[in-house]
């Protein structure tokens, strides 16, 4: 009998061959016609392969879907959307989906690493002062200890320290070449 399972590996299939649709068609139709009611893994998955195929509005739309549908995000389905929201440079997001996640269950939502990526580049969108200085604080009363990301204008390592060069670029740092041993 098809099942959540199922449907997961039907949605991942499709979309390994970039189908949109037929996805779809697995989460709008097989669990009507076979009784069971989509859980947070399928609509994960679903999301996965909207991002794969650059659709992180069709994601999205999933998102609200599923709070729409009493279904709860999971550790894994914030992971996915944070990924894609990153990938696609959509700072708005980032803060949404940290926000929300922050309100659903806190700390235990959250990949930390993702969370750090997400707050440089909302820094580097210019929207530090509207979202990410309330969202650092948010995150630091729920347990969540991240740094703030460096300002470029303070931190030496970005703005002309030692192994950059001028225009702002990394320099490789070289290592002495090693003498050749001389024949015995």
């Amino acid at each position: 009998t098809p099942s959540n399972h199922s449907a997961s590996i039907l949605i991942k299939l499709y979309g390994r061959c970039r189908d949109l649709d037929a996805a779809f068609r697995v989460i709008n139709e097989m669990p009507q016609k076979y009784g069971f009611r989509p859980n947070a893994a399928v609509y994960t998955c679903l999301m996965s392969t909207c991002i794969a195929n650059n659709r992180m509005d069709l994601a999205m739309k999933l998102r609200k879907r599923m709070i729409e549908d009493g279904i709860g995000l999971d550790e894994k389905t914030y992971s996915t959307l944070l990924r894609g929201a990153l990938r696609a440079g959509s700072a708005e997001q980032c803060a949404l989906l940290v926000s929300s996640a922050l309100d659903q269950g806190g700390r235990r939502l959250l990949d930390e690493e993702l969370v750090r990526g997400a707050l440089a580049l909302i820094q580097r969108r210019r929207l530090w002062s509207e979202r990410g200085w309330e969202l650092h604080e948010r995150l630091r009363d729920a347990g969540v200890y991240v740094r703030p990301p460096a300002d470029p204008q303070t931190c030496p390592a970005r703005s002309g320290g030692r192994f950059h060069t001028t225009d702002g670029r990394p320099q490789r740092r070289r290592l002495p070449t090693p003498r050749a041993v001389a024949p015995l």
